[in-house]
């Protein structure tokens, strides 16, 4: 019997941990390992694609409260508490607050400038872009609280430059 070790391309989505199965090759169940690797594999593409979008949700929620609640008065357990995750799970995304601070507000930057490239590229002239603009800044505004600036630019010096 010979045995095999396959690299598979395919990566854990934490960390990046490499994978390898073993394939066996038989004449009579070379179809059916095969199936169980496409199996194991697609297991894992869902499991890492779910792990994308977990951290796809913390990024969002901690900002959400970031901007309504304040930098500094968000702990790591109120996060972890209001998304009903733990703080072990949470803790696998993030280093600590200061990197939650920064993938949140990298996430703000990241989906304000395509936000503000399409308002300037919708139909429409000139007067028109300025009204959208206004109105999409203006729900961002609302939406935050005041001191949230203050404490970035105090407290979190390099998230604030890179925002």
């Amino acid at each position: 019997e010979k045995v095999e070790s396959m690299p598979l391309s395919c990566v854990s989505a934490r960390k990046g941990h490499n994978l390898f199965l073993k394939r066996r090759k038989h004449k009579k169940h070379g179809n059916e390992t095969k199936q169980k690797c496409f199996h194991v594999v697609t297991l894992i593409i869902f499991v890492a694609e779910m792990e994308k979008e977990l951290e796809e949700k913390i990024r969002q929620h901690a900002l959400q409260m970031f901007m309504q609640l304040g930098v500094r008065s968000v702990t790591m357990d109120d996060v972890a508490r209001d998304m009903a995750i733990s703080k072990k799970t949470l803790y696998q995304y993030v280093e600590n607050k200061a990197d939650l601070v920064e993938k949140a507000f990298t996430h703000l930057v990241d989906t304000t400038i395509p936000r503000v490239r399409e308002i300037r590229k919708a139909d429409g002239n000139a007067i028109d872009h300025m009204f959208m603009l206004d109105e999409f800044m203006c729900s961002m505004v609302e939406s935050h609280n005041p001191a949230v600036k203050f404490q970035l630019h105090k407290y979190y010096p390099s998230t604030w430059r890179k925002v």
